[in-house]
């Protein structure tokens, strides 16, 4: 074999093992990025949350973080009673401050960080109203009983 072709030979095989090596790493962070992306509220998804709603006075605070998302995704709430959804931004960007309840007309935008509240009426027992940002991508439910 000549000098030239075995030249050739080489660098196909170092080529096409820089290939390999190069489709197998993105597997590999492509793997890593759906199984971390799957924990993102896992906890909110196996029950709903009451722990992030308070009372002040005759109203009900319903705590949501805004943050990569809402979280929790789904809160159990009193009915009947008048209710301050106090959305909680820290490090938020992107679609999620452009918040939304669609069923009540609300529509706002939320700042990066700090607190942000709006105040609805009291809700019949069985409402559930959905949160959610302007692409729809991101959502939280809270459901009255």
């Amino acid at each position: 074999m000549s000098k030239k072709n075995k030249n050739i030979q080489e660098t196909t095989t170092i080529n096409g093992t820089g290939v390999l090596i190069g489709i197998a790493v993105i597997v590999v962070i492509g793997f890593v990025f759906l199984i971390g992306s799957g924990n993102n509220n896992s906890a909110d998804v196996k029950g709903a949350s009451s722990s992030v709603v308070s009372t002040s006075g005759d109203k009900q605070v319903v705590e949501v973080t805004v943050s990569g998302g809402y979280s929790p995704r789904t809160i159990n709430a009193k009915a009947g009673v008048p209710t301050i959804i106090r959305m909680k931004s820290d490090g938020a960007y992107g679609c999620e401050r452009a918040f939304r309840i669609p069923s009540l007309g609300i529509s706002k935008t939320l700042p990066a960080s700090g607190n942000t509240d709006i105040e609805i009426t009291s809700q019949n027992a069985g409402t559930s109203l959905r949160g959610t940002c302007s692409m729809g991508m991101y959502s939280f439910v809270i459901n009255f009983n």
